[in-house]
């Protein structure tokens, strides 16, 4: 019992010098998806919200059926430009949102958009579909990355920090959008009219 008290008694007292020591302000950031628009004779990039006046995108009007074609001024397409700050790959998708129309002009007139860029050719597009399709059906145009780990891929756009809106280069897919009334069209969309948004999400795709 002796033997016993005295063991406890040691373990009880015990003890070692401690100390310690921190590394303050230890800081990280996140980056950004950084998704803009413009159009070729711009004198900037759009980050947000961009009207049809703002990139001087007007499409004709008293079109007929058997009309195709995109706006003339002054190349026919706009470009979205990749300003992420982070190495990540984006896919770009496209829909119509705040749709109105006359005359059910919607089932009728139709939409495609065609994309270039890099080594892409213009005429990889989606094909035509009506307005009221692309209203319920968002649609992926291309992806691409920043950053340079595949800056060399076929279709894919590497982030240029010194692009500029008269020349995109390769921070940028140009975007084609074409309207067509088919032949079929009749009287019933005499004298129709059609307002809608183009809405382009950038998404992270890795």
């Amino acid at each position: 019992m002796i033997v016993a008290a005295v063991a406890m008694i040691a373990g009880a007292t015990k003890a070692y010098f401690n100390d310690t020591a921190e590394m303050t302000e230890v800081t990280f950031s996140t980056g950004s998806a950084d998704l803009q628009m413009t159009q070729v004779n711009m004198q900037n990039w759009f980050a947000q919200n961009a009207t049809a006046n703002d990139l001087d995108v007007h499409f004709g009007t008293n079109l007929y059926p058997g009309y195709t074609g995109t706006w003339g001024h002054p190349d026919g397409v706009i470009y979205l430009g990749n300003f992420s700050t982070s190495p990540i790959g984006l896919v770009v998708t496209a829909s119509l949102t705040n749709y109105n129309d006359t005359n059910n002009l919607g089932d009728v007139a139709q939409l495609a958009m065609a994309w270039g860029g890099n080594c892409d050719n213009m005429g990889t597009g989606t094909g035509f579909h009506t307005l009221n399709w692309w209203r319920s059906n968002p649609t992926v145009l291309f992806s691409y990355v920043s950053g340079s780990a595949n800056s060399s891929e076929c279709g894919f756009i590497p982030y240029n920090p010194t692009a500029t809106p008269a020349n995109p280069g390769s921070a940028a897919k140009s975007v084609a959008f074409l309207l067509k009334i088919p032949s079929s069209a009749d009287n019933s969309i005499q004298g129709s009219t059609a307002s809608f948004t183009i809405h382009f999400d950038a998404e992270q795709q890795y």
